[in-house]
């Protein structure tokens, strides 16, 4: 399943008497948070979480949620917090925001309507301040210099794979990781300059990727496959898009280590959409049919939290010894076992 496919999913909208809002800007709904959210984020002052429609809900406690007002009805599917304090999200049809008083207001500094294909972001990153790009379907990337308020198209073995970009992480040090669908991903230790396209170690689409380290991540996706890259130096450079998974198989574990994956396997294979990384080193992720699992990556251990239900996750953020989750049916919390608050 690719990201534009798991974003056509998710848009399974609740019910709700509206009110009524300028042309391009998001309907203020009283079901908003019980709506479908594609991701949340902690702020200083509490919680920001975005979803179809344009949603912008903020909280501070995360049980009572406040729609905001935005210029824009395309699907958000990421929101993440720049250096400086204010907020971006991205989304459908090139939609990027941004946001100076930790989402309580935004203005809309990029959009690209197209009839030919579908210009969606799935996610974004920074380098510094000023330098940071956005990713999305159809090997699309963007870069902005000047801190979000212009971005241009760019060029490079990335994009012209024509493969969807699904997710984008700072390792830090000037390093950058991309994951998307085939098996791809990218690193990128000047910036995002150059790029580096690994082997890949699996067929399928990866949809996120944590670091663990200026060196180090972990990366998740279709069917349960989650690999832990212990030196992000050792991975042999490949070609994705000449990669055809209907004819050579994927790796098996042995030769995917060889490669520099180190793979944890789950007791189910749900596929996997989002996750944190706890404060005792321990990565929750969330994905298909409520799956909430626990995984140590210096173990290489995975164990099930939560496998109950049909909803999907999209994404997570820890709350003292809660994780608030959010997907198909807005906000909901699981308790983590053994979480130092």
């Amino acid at each position: 399943m690719s990201k534009y496919l798991l974003c056509a999913a998710l848009l399974t909208l609740s019910a709700g008497v509206s009110a009524a809002a300028p042309a391009g800007h998001a309907e203020i709904m009283p079901k908003a948070a019980s709506s479908t959210l594609l991701d949340v984020l902690a702020v200083p002052e509490g919680l920001v979480a975005v979803g179809a429609r344009g949603h912008v809900l903020v909280s501070q406690d995360g049980k009572h949620w406040a729609q905001k007002p935005v210029p824009t009805r395309a699907m958000l599917n990421r929101v993440i917090a720049l250096a400086d304090g204010r907020l971006l999200a991205v989304g459908h049809d090139g939609v990027i925001l941004l946001s100076p008083d930790q989402g309580k207001h935004w203005t809309l500094q990029h959009q690209a309507i197209s009839d030919q294909r579908p210009n969606t972001l799935y996610d974004a990153a920074f380098v510094t301040t000023l330098h940071g790009y956005a990713i999305g379907a159809f090997g699309l990337m963007l870069v902005t210099e000047d801190g979000g308020k212009s971005w241009q198209p760019v060029e490079n073995p990335l994009t012209l794979s024509g493969l969807h970009l699904n997710a984008i992480a700072n390792l830090g040090e000037g390093g950058l990781m991309v994951s998307g669908e085939r098996g791809l991903l990218g690193v990128s230790r000047d910036g995002g300059l150059t790029w580096k396209l690994s082997v890949p170690a699996y067929a399928g689409s990866y949809f996120g990727v944590l670091p663990t380290s200026a060196n180090s991540a972990v990366v998740f996706g279709q069917r349960g496959r989650i690999y832990a890259i212990d030196d992000v130096n050792r991975l042999q450079a490949g070609d994705p898009a000449g990669f055809d998974p209907l004819i050579t198989p994927s790796p098996d574990d042995i030769q995917a280590l060889k490669l520099g994956f180190r793979r944890l396997i789950p007791a189910r294979e749900n596929s996997f959409f989002g996750g944190t990384l706890l404060p005792d080193g321990r990565i929750a992720l969330v994905g298909a049919d409520a799956a909430v699992v626990l995984i140590n990556p210096a173990r290489s251990n995975v164990s099930v939290v939560q496998h109950v239900g049909s909803a999907t996750y999209s994404r997570a953020v820890r709350q003292g010894k809660q994780l608030l989750v959010v997907g198909m049916h807005g906000i909901s919390s699981v308790t983590l076992p053994e979480i130092a608050p």
